[in-house]
């Protein structure tokens, strides 16, 4: 399944707002997403997951690696919107410790 991604940018902080599933199909679009969006070198991103439901592991590995490349250069992460049971996931692998995460 394909997924929708918007970004929209305020000040400077930009967010990417991401609807669909992220199976393997959408894990390897996002990863293009993000390629896009590290290009433009935005300070502040939010990750707006608020259409998404299904998250699978190479989805969080690539969130992962976006943090990774986004906040060597000193950017700001968060993910927000996310749904409960993709909240206490979050959670459980600690990447709260990480970076900010809400939940809906």
């Amino acid at each position: 399944m394909t997924i929708d991604t918007a970004i929209t940018q305020k000040e400077n902080e930009t967010e990417i707002m991401i609807t669909g599933e992220l199976d393997e199909q959408g894990a390897e679009q996002l990863k293009e997403a993000f390629t896009a969006l590290l290009a433009q070198a935005p300070a502040v991103v939010k990750i707006n997951l608020i259409g998404t439901e299904i998250m699978g592991s190479s989805a969080i590995g690539k969130i992962l690696l976006f943090y990774k490349n986004f906040t060597v250069g000193g950017g700001r992460l968060s993910v927000i919107n996310l749904a409960p049971h993709l909240l206490e996931l979050f959670k459980e692998l600690k990447l709260d410790s990480l970076f900010p995460i809400v939940g809906r």
